[in-house]
C-alpha cells in the first residue's frame, strides 16, 4: 500500500519555536493576514495544517474521481491506519467544514484522495484542502493529468456533438419560428453547450 500525506511543516503544535518567530515577524510587520493563520500567544492557532488545492488540482482530481463521499460513510475500501490517523488529526483540530473522500468510478484507477473542505454550501467560496492519497500503486500527478483532460475532452465532444445534432434537425431560424408560432409555441429557443 502506498500513501501520500500533504500536511504542511511547522504550523502544528509540534514546532512552536518556528510558529512563535513566525508570529513575532508578523506582528512586528503588521501582516493581519499571516496573524490570522498562526494565532496569538492568547489564541490558538487556527492553520489549517494541510495545503489548498490548486485549480488544477480540483480539476484534474475532479475528472478523475467524480465520485465524493463523506468520510464518515465511505465504504469502498478499507482505508489504512495511516490515512484514519490523518482523519483523526483533521477532526481533532476541527479545521474543515467537512472532510471528505473522492473516488474514481473506473475500476482501473483505485487511488482515492482524503479532501477537506471549508465551506459551507454550494453558494458559499469553498476552498478544498489535499489531506492524503492512498492505494496500490499511486499514479503521478502528470499520469492523472494526462487521464482528466481525456476524460474532459470526451465529455467536451459528447456535449458539442449533442448540439451539433438539435441545430442540424432545424432547417433554418425562419421555418422553425414560423412552425414554433403556428403550433403555439411562442418561446425563445435555447442551445446549451
Amino acid at each position: 500500500m502506498v500513501i501520500e500525506t500533504y500536511e504542511i511543516e511547522g504550523l502544528d503544535s509540534e514546532a512552536p519555536e518556528i510558529t512563535d518567530e513566525n508570529r513575532k515577524m508578523a506582528e512586528e510587520l503588521g501582516l493581519t493576514g499571516q496573524l490570522g493563520i498562526l494565532g496569538t500567544n492568547e489564541e490558538p492557532n487556527d492553520a489549517i495544517p494541510y495545503r489548498a488545492m490548486t485549480d488544477v488540482e480540483y480539476c484534474v482530481y475532479k475528472a478523475v474521481m467524480p465520485m465524493m463521499t463523506k468520510v464518515t460513510e465511505y465504504k469502498r475500501d478499507v482505508m489504512p491506519i495511516r490515512i484514519l490517523q490523518v482523519v483523526a488529526h483533521a477532526l481533532e483540530l476541527d479545521c474543515f467544514d467537512e472532510v471528505q473522500v473522492w473516488y474514481p468510478k473506473l475500476a482501473e484507477i483505485k487511488d482515492p484522495v482524503l479532501v477537506g473542505r471549508v465551506g459551507e454550501n454550494e453558494w458559499s467560496d469553498r476552498t478544498y484542502y489535499l489531506m492524503a492519497r492512498w492505494g496500490e500503486a499511486l499514479e503521478s500527478f502528470e499520469e492523472l493529468s494526462k487521464l482528466a483532460a481525456k476524460i474532459l475532452r470526451t465529455q467536451y465532444d459528447t456535449k458539442v456533438a449533442e448540439v451539433r445534432s438539435g441545430i442540424a434537425g432545424v432547417a433554418d431560424g425562419s421555418s422553425y419560428s414560423d412552425e414554433a408560432f403556428i403550433r403555439g409555441m411562442v418561446k425563445t429557443p435555447t442551445f446549451y453547450a
